[in-house]
């Protein structure tokens, strides 16, 4: 069933309207990923350059690190860019020394396992 095309540009103008209304949480387009979040949270805020624009996704990675001291969505090797960089982000705004330094040992740990075919898991 094909719409009509004045159906359609209704649609675009509504979600338009509603993309660019003041209450529009904008933090909805944003795929909840770890790389992603860590990605925006280096974003500078253009007023205050010394600040970063999207404040809260640099805390959600100070609160979200696993225990392991990696972040991401698995405990195997496809934590290794989401950790490295959440770990960069982090270094950016020179915040979470600790959570860098234990996220760096993690780092390693995966180069060693990697040349020597053993899994993450069974550590």
């Amino acid at each position: 069933m094909d719409l009509p095309l004045s159906c359609i540009e209704r649609r675009v103008q509504k979600i338009k309207k509603n993309i660019f209304s003041s209450n529009f949480d904008l933090y909805t387009f944003v795929c909840p990923s770890t790389y992603d979040t860590a990605w925006l949270a280096m974003i500078p805020h253009s007023k205050y350059p010394s600040q970063p624009m999207f404040n809260n996704y640099l805390d959600w990675l100070l609160n979200n690190q696993k225990p392991e001291g990696f972040w991401g969505e698995s405990d195997t090797i496809e934590c290794l860019p989401a950790t490295i960089v959440s770990m960069v982000a982090l270094k950016k705004w020179n915040t979470g020394k600790s959570m860098v330094d234990k996220g760096e040992v993690n780092v390693f740990l995966t180069q060693i396992l990697t040349r020597t075919n053993i899994s993450l898991m069974f550590l």
